[in-house]
């Protein structure tokens, strides 16, 4: 499925504003030469939730993105479609 699309689905269970999307920001979540399709900000743990479900649903492969280290270790995704950004979840 195209990032458009992965977009325009993603939108329809959060907010628009939390699906960033891609364009260059892309780049600042690549792991192992793999770059996300989109990326999603989540706010509350029900986002992360509908956002969570709907990847499952679709068989998206979702990586969880906290601060940005320690992202080179462990074995290299084979897909990455959905970056989870998790840095706005504070509470």
């Amino acid at each position: 499925m195209t990032a458009k699309g992965i977009d325009r689905k993603l939108e329809k269970v959060i907010d628009k504003e939390l699906v960033v999307g891609c364009a260059e920001l892309c780049a600042g979540y690549e792991v192992d030469g793999r770059r996300p399709a989109t990326v999603v900000r989540p706010h509350t743990a029900g986002e992360v939730a509908r956002i969570l479900e709907l990847c499952a649903r679709e068989g998206w492969a979702v990586i969880p993105w906290g601060g940005g280290t320690q992202m080179g270790l462990g074995n290299p995704p084979r897909d990455f479609d959905v970056a989870l950004d998790l840095s706005d979840l504070d509470q």
